[in-house]
Parts: C-alpha cells; structure tokens; sequence
C-alpha cells in the first residue's frame, strides 16, 4: 500500500449528492467566421448539450479565431 497523506496531514472531506463530484468544463472553439460573427457557432452548442446532460456545468464558452492576427 502507498503512502496515505489524509490522516497523516488532517485532511477529511464530507461525500456531497452520492459521492459525484459535480464537474465543471470550460468550452473553446476556434473559428474564424465565428470569432468575427459571420456565421453561428453551432458546434458549440453541440458540446454544451453533450457536456450538461453528462453532469458537467459549463463555466466559461469562449470563440477564439483560428489564425493569428
């Protein structure tokens, strides 16, 4: 067995909703068109649906362009 450092250290935690950790993501997509507003991002849609209806909360969407200006 490792080495624990919990009971060593003080460290104890109380298990929240059944033991699940709730997950938060953050979402970065790289596009051109849709940093400058040309078209709708809809990928971005697409992993916030994914992601929300698997547990996780979305913290932050962000649209980043593809090149460097």
């Amino acid at each position: 067995m490792g080495d624990c450092i919990m009971p060593r250290e003080g460290v104890f935690a109380r298990v929240l909703h059944g033991g699940k950790i709730p997950l938060d993501a953050a979402i970065i997509i790289s596009s051109d068109k849709g940093f400058s507003g040309e078209c709708e991002d809809l990928s971005g849609a697409k992993v916030t649906e994914i992601l929300t209806a698997n547990g996780y909360k979305i913290s932050e969407k962000i649209i980043l362009p593809d090149e460097k200006n």
